[in-house]
């Protein structure tokens, strides 16, 4: 399932400090002033955590000062909350320590006790400098869903989408975290990361997998998306990393063509009777494939390359250009190649048929929404479930570009790292294949997880996503076996049989949950009138989402009615939804009393 962070990321983002002024505060010890504050709550019997905002701010503030300890006084404050639940504290607690705070910090604890008449004179107050958390106004999803989902970039108290590097810039490999050592903010880093893996998963010969019973390579499809001007730019950085691959097969390219053009002179000047044959035209080597080029060309190269190619381009554009085209129109050989399923052609002049038994192309592309838009109008399009989607949104800070800093200049850092992976590259392709494989309990995690999200999905949004959540769970799998082959990069065992580390694992999903709330923001800006989720009624699945994720294992009528008030959803649209629950995710215990399923 969707963890908490889709709102506590969206809901905690800083704004003016005109509008929450911090306490005034002096002193050295922290955890002796937010025991003081708490038993005056408790003395009071107040409950600081009604809304549903506020109880999340609460564990961002007592996360970020205390860690660990903090739980049993988040239990202390939670439990006034008339449908408190002991596990469901526990679970938010722990989402609030892996958020590393986003910006909310103990001053917000003692604002929201003053803000409900608890005095907050105490000895001491912590004095790290941070971003103060923005006043509550109204309905917490709802204005969370509205400012994410339109695109707004927190410069002017607005919400940004979330991120997922904070959570897991220490367990990544190396190379990685030597890739996103140059990113400018951790939205820079996902997106450099995700570069990365798309762009190298065009390249990993050799490494294969089994999902659904089929052999499956690591290619994954890739579409960053931000308005313009907002540092999108920055990803063809990653193209520097197989670039060396590319040139190296345009050099052997080339040396077959001048051997080519000097045949073809020996074979014009032959004298009658020396039967020279006429030579035949070499293949053409590259990694690169040109998005404006024709179909029967982009085939023509896959083939000529052992089935290997990437598409990349900057400009969405281009090859929604190209689809525009009868002639330049491969859409169908790139849903095809997804899934690394024969793509069959005939070439006209030769008159020959060509059928390339496992593709691994690979696709990069950035652009506008619009641009999204240009090239899939809708979740129907088959594309869609096929691309990971990364919304990049950034402050609208101006950056000192004459600064030449201390360090290389990026180009420079990613051709380092691209002659780092081009001799890892001929490892691989010296050695026999390579099987990537989940250990049992990542595999029965993973399983339970997806069927979570997909039965989740299609309650909410029906059929309209499920393609979508389905190839998440795809491209997901290749996200692990290409962290497990850049291990090999550090232990040179290069065993045939290699399981995916645990965290690894953890990486990957980690990754995927963030991705799952960017693809729900592309979907609702499509212009599909098929779509629930893109025809304005995204706001109340979300508050759905909430609304699910709210309820105890087991509840009563009364506890669902007051977290359905909580969340911003009305009751009888909840009481709607509890009834169609029954039987499928829920069980009716007794009258009026349900169970989770």
């Amino acid at each position: 399932m969707l963890n908490d962070s889709f709102f506590q990321k969206w809901l905690d983002q800083p704004q003016s400090p005109s509008l929450y002024p911090p306490v005034p505060t002096q002193g050295t010890d922290p955890q002796g002033d937010i025991e003081l504050v708490t038993q005056r709550i408790e003395a009071a019997g107040i409950d600081l955590t009604a809304d549903y905002g506020d109880w999340l701010r609460i564990g961002f503030a007592l996360a970020d000062a205390l860690g660990e300890s903090g739980r049993s006084c988040f239990h202390r404050l939670s439990r006034f909350y008339p449908a408190y639940n002991q596990q469901e504290c526990d679970r938010q607690y722990d989402n609030c320590l892996r958020s590393n705070g986003h910006g909310v910090t103990i001053r917000t604890f003692f604002r929201l006790a003053k803000d409900h008449g608890i005095s907050v004179s105490v000895p001491s107050l912590p004095s790290k400098p941070s971003l103060p958390s923005p006043a509550p106004s109204g309905n917490q999803y709802q204005e969370g869903f509205r400012d994410a989902n339109d695109g707004t970039d927190g410069n002017d108290g607005k919400l940004l989408m979330p991120t997922f590097y904070g959570s897991v810039k220490d367990q990544l490999p190396p190379f990685l975290q030597k890739v996103a050592a140059i990113s400018d903010s951790e939205a820079d880093a996902d997106m450099l990361i995700l570069g990365t893996l798309a762009a190298i998963s065009a390249c990993l010969p050799n490494i294969y997998a089994i999902y659904a019973r089929r052999e499956l390579f690591t290619n994954l499809y890739l579409f960053v998306t931000a308005r313009a001007g907002s540092g999108k730019g920055r990803l063809s950085l990653c193209r520097s990393i197989v670039d060396p691959i590319h040139e190296e097969l345009r050099a052997e390219s080339n040396k077959l063509e001048m051997d080519y053009r000097e045949e073809k002179e020996r074979y014009k000047r032959q004298k009658k009777g020396e039967g020279i044959p006429e030579p035949t035209p070499p293949p053409i080597r590259l990694l690169f494939i040109p998005a404006n080029s024709s179909a029967t060309a982009v085939y023509q190269a896959l083939n000529e390359n052992d089935g290997q190619g990437l598409l990349f381009e900057t400009e969405g554009d281009v090859l929604a250009a190209s689809f525009g085209q009868d002639f330049g129109d491969f859409s169908q050989g790139l849903r095809q190649g997804f899934q690394n399923e024969p793509i069959s052609y005939l070439r006209r002049t030769e008159r020959e048929y060509v059928c390339i038994k496992q593709p691994r192309i690979s696709t990069i592309l950035s652009g506008t929404p619009q641009q999204v838009t240009n090239l899939m109008t809708s979740v129907e399009n088959g594309l869609f479930s096929r691309f990971l989607f990364y919304c990049l949104d950034k402050p609208l800070v101006w950056l000192d570009v004459l600064d030449e800093g201390d360090g290389e200049p990026l180009d420079d850092h990613f051709k380092v790292l691209g002659s780092q992976f081009f001799a890892f590259y001929h490892s691989l392709q010296k050695n026999a294949r390579i099987k990537i494989r989940l250990t049992a309990e990542q595999g029965h995690d993973f399983n339970k997880h997806f069927d979570q999200v997909q039965t989740e999905y299609y309650a909410i949004f029906g059929d309209d996503t499920i393609a979508s959540v389905r190839r998440l769970a795809v491209s997901t799998f290749r996200i692990t076996m290409i962290l497990t082959a850049l291990r090999m990069m550090e232990d040179c065992d290069f065993s045939a049989l290699r399981h995916v580390r645990d965290d690894d694992y953890t990486t990957a999903m980690a990754i995927s949950e963030v991705l799952q709330q960017h693809m729900l923001r592309v979907i609702k800006e499509l212009p599909s009138s098929t779509s629930k989720v893109a025809t304005g009624q995204a706001k109340e699945p979300l508050l759905l989402k909430a609304f699910w994720d709210a309820l105890p294992e087991e509840f009563e009528a009364k506890d669902f009615k007051a977290i359905a008030q909580k969340v911003g959803l009305s009751i009888p649209t909840a009481e709607r939804y509890i009834r169609q629950w029954v039987d499928t995710r829920l069980d009716k215990v007794s009258r009026g009393r349900y169970r989770k399923r």
